[in-house]
């Protein structure tokens, strides 16, 4: 067992690595990145066992060098793979072009956030701005400015725009996330902030749609276009149920009540510790590879791939995290707290109350059918 989960954890990182190469295969009509992004967790899961990341399982400097090369490999990949997908996309027939944009709404969402998400927390400014170029090639600009200035913010509190409250739905969250978000760039730009980068970012766009233009004419353009939505749909999904449900109080820190983590450790060895969210709230600036799973923090039930689609199905979402959360689980915050009132927790106790559920195998999400 040791040895095959020590093979796992060297190996996971290289699957990852080979996604935006896969999406340009034809195999699986180019569907195949997708397939593998979706199906390997959940094998890995099946074969060792949904259990939590028990600690460092190799020397931390070791793993942030692994990783920041992981990272620039991936971004360049990506960019590269992901311009040459959109232009020569007019030579691509109806179900290749399906299964090719259906890899890449996949990578967008979940490995390429990832990558790009790690890439602008660094304090080198050259991997700040490949991490921004990634979002700029993927058809969002704005993210690393909504995360960094807002979102790390204002975390679970009314402000903050990627936080959805209890009994919110994910398409309520969705359609306050993409007015929020446009809303906090504008304010960043008239306040001179964000002035210069946004215009930049903003004619490189218009540059790159008329590259795609020029190349695959309309249709290339559309399909670049509605990928990049869906991608950011899953992008959106993915901060939904990261954050769900959980309450800051003004002067607090961000700390293990204000997300959820995703100990799974398929998840965290494909993606590279994503799933350790609580730690990388209490401490941004922390690399990947040297994050660890809070003693206290809020485990989600499921892995990634089972709780994305979830979200998309509201009764079962609710009932599911609803009775983890009712059973000892965050405070919970209050739909009123994102219409204008005052925030306020719709449960007694606190977030710190609640009791670890890290002994042993992660706690089993109770099934849509028997929750409460």
């Amino acid at each position: 067992m040791r040895a095959s989960t020590s093979f796992l954890r060297a190996f996971l990182p290289c699957v990852t690595l080979a996604l935006p190469v896969l999406a340009a295969l034809p195999v699986l009509h180019g569907a195949l990145a997708a397939v593998v992004a979706v199906t390997v967790p959940l094998v890995v899961d099946a074969a060792l066992g949904a259990e939590a990341l028990a600690g460092p399982d190799e020397p931390r400097a070791e793993a942030v060098d692994r990783n920041r090369r992981f990272f620039v490999a991936y971004a360049l990949l990506t960019v590269v793979s992901f311009v040459r997908s959109a232009v020569t996309s007019a030579g691509v027939g109806g179900v290749d072009l399906a299964g090719s944009s259906l890899s890449w709404i996949v990578l967008h969402g979940v490995p390429t956030l990832v990558v790009g998400h790690a890439l602008v927390h660094e304090r080198s400014r050259r991997l700040r701005a490949l991490g921004q170029l990634v979002f700029l090639v993927v058809g969002y600009p704005h993210f690393p400015v909504v995360h960094v200035e807002g979102h790390h913010r204002h975390v679970a509190t009314a402000a903050d725009v990627h936080s959805a409250a209890r009994g919110v739905s994910f398409y309520a969250f969705f359609a306050r996330y993409v007015v929020g978000e446009h809303r906090f760039v504008q304010d960043q730009v008239r306040r001179g902030r964000y002035l210069s980068t946004w215009l930049v970012l903003e004619v490189a766009r218009i540059g790159l749609l008329a590259v795609v233009a020029a190349s695959a004419g309309v249709r290339g353009v559309l399909v670049y276009v509605v990928t990049c939505l869906l991608g950011r749909v899953v992008v959106a999904s993915v901060n939904y149920v990261q954050h769900y449900g959980l309450e800051r109080h003004a002067g607090e820190k961000p700390g293990e009540g204000h997300a959820w983590d995703l100990p799974h450790r398929s998840a965290n060895w494909m993606f590279f510790e994503a799933g350790l969210h609580v730690d990388h709230h209490a401490k941004a600036s922390t690399p990947p590879g040297r994050l660890v799973l809070r003693a206290r923090a809020h485990l989600l039930p499921y892995n990634i791939p089972v709780m994305l689609p979830m979200a998309l199905v509201p009764p079962i979402f609710f009932r599911v995290m609803h009775a983890i959360a009712d059973a000892g689980g965050p405070a919970a915050l209050d739909v009123t707290s994102f219409s204008g009132a005052s925030p306020r927790c719709c449960r007694s106790g606190c977030a710190s109350s609640h009791p670890s559920r890290l002994a042993g195998r992660l706690p089993r999400g109770p099934s849509p059918s028997s929750a409460s």
